[in-house]
């Protein structure tokens, strides 16, 4: 505003220079013949002119000032500018994260992280609930306090049932190596009390090997030879149990029972996947006729384990182990014969009959 009243006042002086000039100019003119009132126009119109480039370079000097002050305008106001640039880039960038912030949904919500509920919150921290007030984010905070509080505890718990546990774990230890040296102590002490069992008549030790042999017989004989020696001991009859043949060739068998079955419960595991295709292609073709029939049939190949170990060559094979009824002066001999799935009884005289039978009781 003020360069602009400077200017005004500028062309004003000029324009009134000029228009004295114009008067020297026209008295010059009309004073042809009168040298003294031509000198003195000539003087007034040198004075004007120089008045005229005194106002000319003040008119010049202002324009330079006009052209300074513009120029730190322009330059405040560029930088003005790149201000304002600068915050409205920071104000979209804070608007952005915190839209971020507002739309953010955690990887980790309350059921993920165990957070109990604000229900379960507020009955069991009444005092930090009131605390938080309506605020949302208050409310997570507490939760937040609350549960790092409650697994602190738990996590002492923690390392006292640790410590427990190890306790418990060191006294099993102890008493598991007292239990596993027990095993050898009975042995010794069946071994030194042999002559005693003998001795009184406590077949104690014949006993335990006459178990341990009735577990490797065949199911049927197995049968046979319980329900004999059940009815012994309960009724005490005037008769004998026994269990003859080979009880390592009975182990053996039983092992290589186990192979096979081990074997083929691998090839089941192999082959299930072709049962299921082929169960399927079964169901679409409507050809389930004879399952049932090979059902059965599977079930009779699978009366024994002892069984797949047997040489399927000789249907007259029989089991090592035999059970022995002698009962008077007759011996009565089950065996049982895996390919055909059945139990003979052999009958034969024993030397020196019921008298002996006693004798040996």
């Amino acid at each position: 505003l003020a360069l602009a009243e400077m200017a005004s006042d500028q062309l004003d002086e000029l324009m009134g220079v000029l228009g004295r000039m114009r008067d020297a100019a026209d008295r010059l003119a009309s004073s042809s013949g009168d040298d003294d009132a031509f000198r003195e126009a000539a003087t007034d119109a040198s004075l004007l002119f120089l008045e005229l480039k005194a106002t000319n370079r003040a008119a010049l000097e202002g324009v330079e000032a006009t052209r300074a002050t513009t120029a730190k305008a322009k330059l405040d106001l560029d930088h003005k500018r790149l201000e304002l640039q600068n915050v409205l880039y920071e104000k979209g960038h804070i608007q952005k994260e915190i839209r971020a912030c507002q739309d953010f949904r955690s990887a980790y919500d309350d059921e993920t992280i165990g957070l109990c509920s604000v229900a379960e919150f507020k009955r069991r921290a009444p005092g930090e609930w009131k605390e938080a007030g309506d605020d949302p984010h208050a409310v997570m905070l507490k939760r937040l306090s609350h549960e790092l509080a409650e697994r602190k505890k738990l996590c002492e718990l923690e390392k006292e049932l640790e410590a427990r546990k190890r306790t418990l774990q060191d006294g099993i230890k102890s008493r598991r190596k007292f239990l596993d040296g027990l095993g050898n102590q009975l042995k010794g002490l069946k071994r030194s009390t042999a002559p005693l069992q003998e001795h009184l008549a406590l077949p104690i030790t014949v006993e335990e090997k006459r178990k341990g042999a009735a577990r490797l017989l065949p199911p049927p004989l197995y049968v046979t030879y319980t329900q004999l020696a059940a009815a012994r001991e309960a009724f005490d009859d005037d008769f004998e149990v026994h269990i003859e043949g080979s009880v390592a060739d009975a182990e053996a068998l039983q092992r290589k029972a186990a192979a096979a079955e081990e074997e083929e419960a691998r090839r089941r595991e192999e082959g299930a996947a072709a049962e299921t295709v082929a169960e399927a292609e079964y169901k679409a073709a409507g050809t389930f006729a004879g399952d049932e029939e090979e059902t059965r049939k599977s079930k009779r190949a699978r009366v024994s384990e002892n069984e797949r170990a047997v040489d399927e060559s000789d249907p007259y094979a029989a089991h090592p182990l035999r059970v022995e009824l002698r009962l008077g002066g007759a011996s009565f001999t089950f065996t049982y014969l895996h390919n055909l799935h059945v139990v003979t009884a052999n009958v034969k005289p024993r030397e020196g009959g019921a008298s002996a039978n006693k004798g040996n009781r």
